[in-house]
C-alpha cells in the first residue's frame, strides 16, 4: 500500500509504503528510505513520528534513515584518495558526519518495485556530489517476513569512490521511555576506542573488561554512553548474527549482517517534544539503541581499517536482517 505522507520544505512529495508478513508490519518513507514504523503483533519496536516535519530537517532526521554514501564520521571531512585528497561536506564541524547535506537520509528515493511484503527503492548521485567522484547508483530493498525485516543495500559507480551504507533505526522494545534496562549482547571481541571528538583513535582494543564490555549480556544502565564501533570482521562477510537486544516486556531483537562493523549509539541528547512521536509521545534522550551495521568509521584515514573503496565494474552489496522473537 502506497499513500501520501506530505511535502518537504523544498516542496518534494513524500510517500509511505506499507509492507507486511505474518504479524510484522513496516512503513517506509521515500524520504531517506526511512523506516518510519515497525510493529510485531501490534507491539512497536522503534520510535518514530507520524509527522514529516520531524524527519525533514527535524530532530528525527536520522531516525530509521538509510545513511550514506559514507556513514559515520570522517576526520576533518577529508581523506587521502588516488594520490590526492577528497574533501567532503563538513557537518559536526570540522568533521563530516553521515555525508552531511549530500546524505542519502535527505534524498527522495524512487520506488522501483513494490508488493505486499517488499519495497525496492533507488536513487542516484552524480559525480562530485558530496565531494565524492563517480556517478553512483544506490538501491535498497526492504522485505517483510513473518518474524523479520530484511534490508539489501547495493551500489555501483563509474569511477573509483567511497561507499559505506547503513540503516539508522533506534530500537526500543518496550518498557520505560529510554533504552535503560534493555539487555544488550554484542558478538565481537574487539572495539574501536574513540577520542573526545567521537573519532576512532586508529587502533582496536579488547572488548573484555572495557567500559563498553557487552561481550556477555547485561542491562544497559544510565552511565553506559555508547557511540562506538564493535569490530565484527576485517571485511564484508556472510550474513551472521552480531548482536541481541532484549526489552523488559520480553521482546528480543537479533541483528544479522554481512558488514564488518557495528556502530552502536545510545542516543544521548537526542530528543523531541511531546506531540512528536507515535501516539503524540515525546522522544526522550536515549530513546533507543541504534545498531548501525557498517564498515569501521573514518576508514579512509586509517589504512588498517577495512577499505570502503568501490571501483567500476564491482557491485557493492550489504545485507541487514532484524529478527524478532520473545524470551522468558
Amino acid at each position: 500500500m502506497i499513500e501520501p505522507f506530505g511535502s518537504t520544505q523544498d516542496s518534494a512529495e513524500v510517500r509511505v509504503v506499507k509492507i507486511s508478513a505474518g504479524g510484522l508490519t513496516a512503513r517506509v518513507l521515500t524520504l531517506g528510505g526511512i523506516l518510519q514504523d515497525l510493529t510485531v503483533d501490534g507491539a512497536r519496536m522503534t520510535p518514530g513520528s507520524p509527522s514529516l516535519a520531524a524527519y525533514d530537517h527535524g530532530p528525527l532526521r536520522f531516525f530509521g534513515a538509510l545513511i550514506g554514501p559514507v556513514a559515520g564520521r570522517v576526520a576533518d571531512a577529508r581523506g587521502p584518495f588516488e594520490g590526492g585528497t577528497l574533501d567532503l561536506s563538513a557537518t559536526g564541524a570540522p568533521h563530516a558526519l553521515h555525508s552531511g547535506t549530500a546524505g542519502l537520509h535527505a534524498t527522495i528515493w524512487e520506488i522501483a518495485d513494490h508488493g505486499p511484503s517488499h519495497v525496492a527503492l533507488q536513487t542516484r548521485a552524480e559525480a562530485g556530489v558530496g565531494g565524492l567522484p563517480g556517478a553512483r547508483r544506490f538501491t535498497a530493498t526492504y522485505s517483510a517476513e513473518p518474524d523479520a525485516l530484511r534490508l539489501l543495500l547495493a551500489a555501483e559507480t563509474d569511477a573509483p569512490t567511497w561507499v559505506n551504507l547503513t540503516q539508522h533505526s533506534y530500537w526500543h522494545l518496550g518498557g520505560r521511555p529510554t533504552i535503560d534496562g534493555h539487555r544488550f549482547h554484542v558478538l565481537a571481541d574487539r572495539f574501536l576506542p574513540i577520542t573526545d571528538a567521537v573519532l576512532p583513535t586508529g587502533h582496536t582494543a579488547p572488548l573484555a573488561d572495557s567500559p563498553v564490555d557487552f561481550h556477555t549480556p547485561r542491562a544497559i544502565g544510565p552511565t553506559d554512553r555508547l557511540d562506538h564501533c564493535f569490530c565484527i570482521s576485517s571485511a564484508e562477510g556472510l550474513l551472521r548474527p552480531v548482536a541481541h537486544l532484549s526489552g523488559p516486556t520480553g521482546h528480543r531483537l537479533t541483528l544479522e549482517t554481512t558488514a564488518p562493523g557495528l556502530q552502536v549509539h545510545t542516543g544521548d541528547g537526542v530528543s523531541a517534544p511531546p506531540g512528536t512521536g507515535h501516539g503524540g509521545a515525546a522522544i526522550h534522550s536515549r530513546p533507543g539503541l541504534a545498531l548501525e551495521a557498517q564498515s569501521w568509521p573514518d576508514a579512509p584515514n586509517n589504512p588498517g581499517f577495512p577499505s570502503i573503496r568501490l571501483d567500476p565494474g564491482t557491485k557493492w552489496r550489504r545485507e541487514i536482517l532484524w529478527r524478532f522473537d520473545r524470551v522468558g
